[in-house]
């Protein structure tokens, strides 16, 4: 799993972990506007779509945590990339 945390401070924080490689995190800087979110992804999934977007700046919408998310590119909208969160217990 991804984990994907959008903070009130303009903020992706993204986490990923696995019992037999380990973990890294990274904070990203970005733009936002909305509330906090978290969201946790299966990592295929979530690399197949973003290696079909062709640029560094990418727009990523959702409404909640239980929602699906839209990723695409920031300035050319002919590829979207809906992706389902997975629900963490």
């Amino acid at each position: 799993d991804v984990l994907f945390h959008f903070t009130e401070e303009g903020m992706l924080n993204i986490r990923a972990a696995n019992t037999d490689v380990g973990e890294h995190h990274i904070n990203i800087p970005m733009a936002m506007s909305g509330n906090t979110l978290s969201l946790n992804f299966n990592h295929r999934y979530l690399v197949d779509g973003l290696q079909a977007l062709e640029e560094d700046d990418i727009f990523v919408g959702c409404n909640s945590e239980h929602t699906p998310a839209l990723f695409r590119n920031k300035s050319d909208v002919s590829l979207l990339y809906v992706l389902m969160p997975i629900r963490v217990s």
